[in-house]
């Protein structure tokens, strides 16, 4: 008996010896060229080993101007691989660092893999540690603006044991970082999701977005940078899906906006700089005088979609809401912009009695 233990266990080592050794050598071409091949992206991979009891261990993935990541753990499921599915049982990626760029035109730079057979892969567990995404806007601002997200920890896996229904939950956290002597903002979120029944209950949030760095992002908004020193902004999404139909109550709060400086007789001498193609910002303020924007979405859990038309539906219903709670805060505010420019530009004045005439009918229907 002791002899066969024995047996099997050399056979094992074995094995396992001689896997490690054909993974080093042909594994490392094979995954490169399979990458490459799917997402057209030029791959480039330091080492690849085995570990016990049964996963692959990538080193050093760099996938040219898109990503580096030092470190990739995967643990395939056996029973999976015996059922001839191929099943994850977890993917976990260590100092995973993204670099992505949004295009003038929307677009970002995220290649999708093609498309060559029905094979599903079935991811059961993700974890990331230690992650750096960095975005490149070429569409808010005339340049280019750039932010980070870093720290970033994600925990992905199943809630139960049984395969039926198959349920995960999910864990976030991250920082964004914007000026020196600034707090970061702190992102986080956590849930439950339903695969089978496609049902979910979750949250996300960011708090403490500092608003003059992130200004390009909420320029309808805040008109000016030197009335928002100091301002910050959180977001915090609800997410509830029930049958596929999923529903995400959002809120964006801008705080702590300093008070109006007082202008000088100089200043006061040339009509102020002021568009009417946004929404003016006390037009979100609430009854407690914070500006509050709600929206909702409404998309479906297995293929989310968000249409920016929709969305700025969303948001002006909101300002007329506030409109409808304090009518006469805003007739005055309107009264006091048109006020200013009497008797400076016939053209503006002509300007803002039109917008004033549309949202006083809007208020009194």
């Amino acid at each position: 008996m002791k002899k066969a233990l024995l047996w099997i266990f050399i056979i094992i080592v074995v094995i396992f010896s001689i896997g490690y050794i054909l993974t080093a050598i042909f594994a490392k071409s094979f995954i490169e060229k399979m990458i490459q091949k799917q997402i057209d992206v030029k791959t480039e991979i330091s080492s690849v080993s085995l570990g016990l009891p049964l996963n692959l261990q990538i080193n050093g993935l760099v996938l040219e101007n898109l990503a580096k990541v030092e470190k990739i753990k995967i643990a395939p499921s056996i029973i999976g691989l015996l059922s001839g599915k191929t099943i994850l049982n977890s993917i976990t990626l260590i100092k995973p660092d993204i670099t992505l760029e949004r295009k003038k035109d929307g677009s970002f730079n995220i290649p999708l893999p093609k498309k060559e057979n029905d094979t599903k892969l079935i991811i059961a567990g993700l974890i990331i540690k230690d992650g750096t995404i960095t975005l490149f806007d070429n569409k808010v601002t005339q340049g280019s603006f750039s932010f980070a997200i870093k720290d970033i920890d994600i925990q992905i896996k199943k809630a139960s044991p049984l395969p039926y229904p198959l349920k995960i939950k999910y864990k976030l956290s991250g920082a964004i970082p914007s000026r020196p002597a600034v707090k970061e903002a702190t992102v986080s979120g956590e849930g439950l999701i339903d695969i089978t029944n496609k049902n979910m209950q979750g949250n996300f949030n960011i708090s403490g977005i500092d608003a003059v760095f992130f200004r390009p992002y909420f320029k309808r908004f805040i008109p000016k940078d030197d009335e928002i020193e100091g301002a910050y902004v959180d977001f915090n999404a609800d997410l509830t899906a029930k049958d596929n139909d999923l529903l995400i109550k959002c809120q964006l709060a801008i705080k702590n906006i300093p008070s109006k400086k007082e202008t000088t007789t100089a200043q006061t001498e040339q009509p102020p700089s002021l568009s009417l193609d946004f929404t003016p910002l006390d037009l979100f303020k609430n009854q407690q005088g914070e500006t509050v924007v709600n929206f909702k979405i409404k998309t479906k859990l297995d293929k989310p979609r968000l249409s920016i038309s929709y969305l700025k539906a969303e948001i002006f219903q909101d300002a007329i809401k506030n409109i409808l709670q304090n009518p006469e805060k805003v007739k005055n505010i309107i009264k006091d912009i048109s006020d200013r420019f009497k008797n400076k530009n016939t053209d503006l004045e002509g300007e803002f009695k039109s917008f004033r005439d549309k949202l006083k009918s809007v208020i009194e229907e």
